[in-house]
């Protein structure tokens, strides 16, 4: 929560609304304690998908008892766009790997723009090898190219009890979640597939993560018919997927260092969605906590969300903050919304209810809240456009004064002023990518393994002291171009310097290249809060792992208009 101060000179210039402040939103623990809310990548194109009855069908599916063979889907979204999802299913290797760019593999996944034919098909299925060792190229139809696996506990599990006519045990489902996961995407250019830039206007899939988002959705579905398929060609008495379990279960991810990244080169998307998000939030503190049933709808997403919670078998890990203690200070809250709903007098919005309990309450519960409120205004989220995207380019003002410049330093980067960049603790890391595969790695800048040359993440202190040094040594009244004439290599920093101000909350006010810094936030903030993730855990703090969609409806209620809007943090299913 953090609640906004009305008089907060942080508003947006079209709303009048006042928001968090920038260093409060992005701290890096914040951002890694945000949810999954109706603002998400998956969640926004899954309203869609219901909202406009996107026709899902599976065309054709060969798959023997091993599971080897591929299956075909075709996806029609309204007016007239047609999308095929072609699935190529191999046995399980002995050693199965979630590493992007190793060779053992379940699951590949293409996403193809069109109507793909026989001879499509097979050249997709000649290029796989020379695609899972980073070689190989799809094609222009090809929107997007992933791989996934099947979950070592729960997926062979399941297609032997199916087999027996049983379902699987509901205690795995629930310590799993998913039959497969997915690894890793490749879209926009890599590879050769279909730039963004050129989709049309009218595309269904232009919006940042959207083809990728469909894919999940559509391995998902994936998921639940290839256990059947196999079970079928095991047994002719077996069952299918109970209802009620299928609808539970969703898709796995676990993802690297990679993700932190999008925040690093994307600060303008990072900026939009996180100011629609957060105007979106500010928007629904300002309600009346008790108008129209709102009080009531809150208490029942908070006992779902406590309910959803309690029944994760995720083994607290120490690096992410344990779910048992942001519980705790979930109740907090709801306690103080069930007194509040007895006097509603005494609160005349959810900003005023929560603030007695916010100092109470960990980063992590706060921010459920936060999520959960979100999901309370499904019309305001509405109002926010799904198809988020932002130009990255940042553009030169060479004829500010230098004044203007160091103005500009000294109001948004105090804390790269007040860095020691003398201290090696500040320039400890250096991110990197893999020769093999290009896979976003970390090494000890001291050991010398890499060339600082090769470093994805600029040292924002250093540069900023360096050039705000020269800019000192000018005139107040010189302008820029004559200090870039004599110092070239300011030119990017002066960029970001200059465009800050529209960035609110697209810059860091953090060093990544910090001996103490975790990559652990921001891949969390990314999987959870930007593309929908729930259930993360991490490996390290270097991988988290999680699950997509667990409560989402199935092809078959999208295509039908029976899919509820409403389907998050289900309850599980009886055993």
């Amino acid at each position: 929560m953090n609640y906004p101060n009305p008089t907060s000179e942080s508003r947006l210039r079209d709303s009048g609304i006042a928001l968090r402040q920038s260093a409060e939103v992005l701290r890096p623990e914040r951002l890694g304690a945000m949810r999954q809310s109706p603002l998400s990548f998956v969640r926004s194109l899954m309203s869609r998908a219901i909202r406009d009855r996107w026709q899902i069908t599976l065309e054709s599916i060969d798959v023997d008892a091993n599971g080897d063979g591929h299956a075909v889907y075709r996806i029609a979204i309204p007016p007239n766009y047609v999308f095929h999802l072609i699935v190529f299913s191999g046995r399980a290797p002995e050693v199965p790997t979630d590493r992007a760019w190793e060779v053992n593999w379940d699951i590949l996944v293409w996403l193809i723009e069109g109507e793909p034919d026989p001879a499509r098909i097979a050249s997709a299925a000649a290029e796989n090898a020379a695609i899972i060792r980073g070689y190989g190229r799809p094609g222009m139809d090809t929107l997007s190219w992933t791989r996934a696996n099947r979950s070592g506990r729960l997926f062979a599990h399941t297609v032997d009890r199916l087999a027996e006519g049983r379902q699987p045990d509901i205690e795995l489902v629930a310590n799993t979640g998913y039959l497969i996961r997915n690894i890793y995407y490749q879209a926009n250019g890599m590879l050769g597939t279909r730039m963004f830039g050129a989709y049309p206007a009218d595309h269904p899939l232009r919006g940042a993560y959207q083809v990728q988002m469909l894919g999940i959705i559509m391995m998902r579905e994936f998921s639940f018919d290839l256990v059947a398929q196999m079970a079928r060609a095991r047994s002719p008495s077996a069952v299918p997927l109970d209802p009620a379990i299928r609808n539970y279960l969703g898709v796995g991810n676990a993802t690297g260092i990679g993700l932190n990244l999008v925040f690093a080169n994307h600060p303008r998307l990072m900026c939009r969605w996180l100011e629609q998000r957060e105007t979106a939030l500010a928007t629904a503190l300002q309600r009346p906590a008790f108008a129209g049933g709102s009080g009531k709808r809150m208490l029942g997403l908070l006992d779902r969300y406590l309910a959803y919670s309690a029944a994760d078998r995720t083994a607290d890990d120490g690096l992410i903050p344990a779910s048992a203690e942001t519980r705790r200070g979930i109740c907090l809250f709801r306690d103080q919304l069930v007194g509040g709903a007895a006097h509603p007098g005494g609160f005349t919005t959810w900003q005023h209810l929560s603030a007695p309990v916010e100092s109470r309450m960990t980063v992590e519960a706060q921010e459920a809240v936060n999520a959960l409120l979100l999901e309370s205004y499904p019309e305001i989220c509405a109002t926010v456009d799904p198809h988020t995207s932002a130009s990255e380019a940042l553009e030169l003002s060479p004829e500010m004064t230098i004044g203007r410049l160091l103005e500009l330093v000294e109001a948004n980067f105090g804390w790269a002023l007040a860095t020691d960049i003398d201290d090696p603790a500040e320039s400890h890391w250096i991110w990197y990518r893999s020769v093999e595969g290009e896979e976003p790695r970390l090494a000890v800048a001291s050991e010398g393994t890499v060339s600082p040359y090769r470093n994805l993440i600029r040292n924002t202190p250093r540069l900023i002291q360096r050039m705000t040094a020269d800019a000192k040594a000018r005139d107040r009244l010189d302008i820029v171009a004559r200090l870039l004439l004599e110092h070239p290599e300011h030119r990017d920093i002066v960029r970001i310097v200059q465009a800050e101000p529209s960035m609110r909350y697209g810059m860091l006010q953090t060093n990544m290249l910090h001996e103490d810094f975790s990559p652990l936030h921001l891949t969390r903030f990314v999987l959870q809060a930007l593309k929908g993730m729930d259930r993360s855990s991490s490996m390290s703090d270097r991988w988290v792992r999680g699950v997509f969609l667990q409560g989402a409806p199935t092809r078959d209620e999208i295509s039908a208009g029976t899919a509820a809007a409403d389907w998050v943090y289900p309850a599980l299913p009886a055993g």
